[in-house]
């Protein structure tokens, strides 16, 4: 029969009749379920007879000129076989039912009764008939059953050589393709570009909506017609939505944001004899992405996965219309009956000579070790990379492992506070406020003892640096870029300078998003837009209690240690790792979650290079000075028990702790040295952009990491390059607080 989720309400359908709907199907199947113990199925969907028929006609000797046409009026008379057709009107009529209309002026919905009548020979009311014709021509409904008869056999009962998940015996014992890599979802920019720029081109999503709202009550002829055909598309593009989550067809692929290149992964797949193979050409995202992690995980559990052969289009071998960033994969995946112990990997290829002297090779234990939690692979580049990463994980837990459930930071997510789109309508720009009398005290806005706080973006913070770009001074070229400008040393120097925002959120709606969740003056965020190839990949930073836009995810724990996660998440040696796993631009929990992180108790007990201070001690120390540079983060320093003013930003004292973190961190990953000048050097995109600061980076760390392997060596405690030592450095006089602070 339907599944009843294919009554829930979508774009337009009422809601009441939809859940009505639902009710009387779901009684209707639980009727037929009755039945079914005595007279079968609630449809017949074997083709058994067809397939005998079609094996027939395509084995049937064709050498002349006859024999093809006498081969082509058959082929006519099967697919205009009164049987043939009848099943396809069944399966048309249970496709229709997950986008049919819901509502007083659509035709009679189609339930499990109609399809049961459908079956028997029933007709239907012209109405519905003309409905279902036009689902079926406008969305294409496809039934490989049908379609292929001698590939893919159905009985109408069920039988032991036929594939439990498909329902079919037989399939192709191959299936090449590059399908389209599109986002199931409507983008009402693209739709209004050509036909209303200015509402493709509005300031926001909330003020595109009052827009659109406009064409809908103008009563113009020409608006009413634009406004129907904007409903149109939405409707289409969410009812193809629904119908792939909803519809049990895709149950690995059918979740999360939808891409046609994952559902067709997961349709050849299915398409494959028991020992037949599939090869496609798909995004990289395939095998890295939390959306696809089911799919994928599938493959490497079952051991289905032949090969992962992953390019970059640097050289244009994919396409010169396709940007040469973009990476994307050769994937081998097989049938149900033959297994791949060992998968032949490749990545970061970009010319195709190169690729026999690239490839290497995995279990799946190497992958689950690497990503337990999705089983997802890795994006190794050699044998080296893989080596070094394995190695870590073999010593370093993820941060949040799944099954079983360990979360030892006891951490929960937000996807910021505020999303930039959705909650545009509680946005406020700087002249509004100011026009309404509002007075800007740093970067809140005061009028009548309420407060209006600065909503941060990613692009407003850096590590150990909450004031690293600001909308103030910004130039129409910047924005076009999507840049700030950044401010400049002596402004860093200022412990009262604060970086202006692009809008700003009353502080009751921040106060009641935060509520139960959250109660430090602070927050901890890392961007999600990012890349590996950039000069850094993870970006973690501590900003003043605010509002936050959905770029800059936010980290929420009790654990009083949040601020040694934080020097964690800064590491070069955690930021490699990262760049082992990221394939697109955005860093989702399911990367985070998986990156190779310290748990808490490790920082229990005295310094490995420094005996005589716990370790704890020495590494928040240093997060301290780094991160307390203005007024706006007294309450951080507060929390790691110091009671005084900001800290200088001094260039050369911070390049030196830094320096010393990522030292002490390639120690506690258990890096030996040769792997750490490796790691360093796979920083090419730093190396490149600046050589002479990637070169001083470089010779610190691996100076610092020499001095602390030395000290435990001999015995003798590490000391600090630094003097004072870090924690201890130039202040800010107390008198440099703000009156309005």
């Amino acid at each position: 029969g339907i599944p009843d989720e294919a009554f829930k309400p979508i774009e337009g359908d009422d809601k009441k009749i939809a859940a009505s709907l639902r009710k009387q199907n779901e009684k209707e199947r639980s009727y037929q379920l009755g039945l079914d113990l005595f007279s079968g199925p609630v449809v017949r969907v074997g083709n058994v007879e067809m397939a005998k028929q079609a094996t027939a006609l395509a084995a049937a000797p064709v050498r002349t000129l006859a024999d093809i046409r006498e081969q082509a009026r058959r082929f006519r008379e099967l697919e205009n076989h009164p049987e043939r057709v009848r099943r396809k009107r069944v399966a048309d009529a249970w496709c229709a039912a997950f986008v049919w209309r819901k509502h007083a002026d659509a035709p009679e919905a189609i339930t499990t009764a109609t399809l049961r009548r459908l079956d028997e020979g029933g007709e239907l009311p012209k109405p519905v008939a003309e409905e279902l014709d036009r689902l079926a021509h406008s969305y294409r409904f496809f039934h490989w059953h049908l379609e292929f008869p001698e590939i893919f056999e159905v009985a109408d009962e069920e039988r032991p050589d036929h594939n439990p998940d498909t329902g079919w015996r037989g399939g192709f014992t191959c299936v090449l393709g590059n399908p389209p890599w599109e986002k199931i979802e409507f983008k009402e920019e693209e739709f209004f570009a050509s036909r209303r720029p200015e509402i493709a081109q509005a300031r926001n999503a909330a003020a595109r909506k009052k827009m659109i709202q406009v064409l809908a009550d103008s009563g113009d002829e020409t608006d009413g017609k634009l406004y129907a055909e904007y409903r149109d598309e939405l409707r289409k593009t969410v009812a193809w939505s629904h119908s792939l989550r909803s519809s049990g067809r895709y149950p690995l692929t059918g979740s999360g944001r939808l891409n046609t290149y994952a559902v067709f992964a997961e349709t050849a797949r299915a398409l494959l004899t028991p020992h037949g193979r599939s090869g496609l050409v798909l995004p990289t995202g395939i095998a890295t992405d939390a959306t696809t992690a089911l799919f994928f995980g599938d493959l490497v559990r079952n051991a289905k996965l032949a090969a992962f052969l992953e390019f970059e289009n640097e050289a244009f071998i994919l396409s010169r219309d396709v940007d040469h960033s973009v990476r994307f994969c050769l994937l081998t995946t097989t049938g149900r009956a033959r297994e791949a112990d060992r998968v032949r990997f490749a990545f970061g290829i970009r010319y195709i000579e190169d690729l026999p002297d690239r490839q290497l090779t995995m279990s799946a234990a190497d992958i689950r070790l690497v990503n337990p939690n999705t089983g997802t692979v890795p994006l190794f580049r050699s044998w080296r990379e893989a080596e070094i990463t394995l190695d870590i994980y073999r010593r370093v837990p993820v941060l949040w492992r799944e099954s079983p459930q360990k979360n030892p930071w006891k951490l929960s997510f937000s996807q910021g506070i505020f999303n930039m789109a959705s909650d545009a309508g509680l946005f406020h720009i700087r002249a509004e406020l100011e026009a309404e009398g509002w007075e800007l005290h740093g970067d809140i806005f005061v009028k009548d003892g309420k407060r209006m706080l600065p909503l941060y973006e990613a692009k407003m913070i850096h590590h150990f640096d909450h004031r690293f770009g600001t909308y103030e001074g910004q130039t129409q070229a910047q924005a076009n870029m999507g840049t700030l400008p950044r401010p400049t040393l002596v402004q860093k120097a200022d412990p009262t300078f604060m970086v202006l925002p692009r809008y700003w959120v009353a502080e009751a709606e921040v106060e009641e998003r935060l509520k139960n969740r959250w109660d430090r003056g602070w927050l901890l965020g890392w961007r999600d837009i990012c890349r590996s190839s950039h000069e850094r990949t993870v970006i973690p930073a501590v900003i003043p209690w605010a509002a936050v836009g959905h770029t800059l995810p936010l980290m929420l724990s009790e654990n009083e240690r949040l601020p040694l996660l934080y020097a964690n998440l800064t590491a070069f040696v955690l930021d490699y790792v990262a760049r082992q796993k990221m394939a697109g631009t955005h860093l989702t929990y399911g990367y985070l979650n998986q990156l190779a992180v310290l748990p808490p108790e490790r920082y229990d007990g005295p310094a490995p290079w420094a005996p005589e201070q716990e370790l704890a001690d020495w590494i928040s120390s240093r997060v301290l000075e780094l991160t307390y540079t203005a007024w706006d983060l007294e309450p951080f320093a507060r929390d790691l028990g110091d009671d005084g003013p900001p800290f200088v930003w001094d260039e050369e004292r911070r390049f030196a702790m830094r320096a010393e973190l990522d030292a002490a961190f390639f120690h506690l990953y258990g890096v030996e040295r040769d792997d750490v000048a490796y790691i360093m050097d796979s920083f090419r995109a730093f190396r490149n952009n600046d050589p002479e600061r990637f070169a001083r980076t470089k010779e610190l760390i691996l100076q610092v990491y020499d001095a602390m392997a030395k000290a435990m060596e001999t015995g003798e405690p590490y000391r600090t390059i630094l003097d004072p030592p870090p924690g201890q450095g130039p202040r800010h006089p107390e008198s440099s607080r703000p009156d309005w602070m």
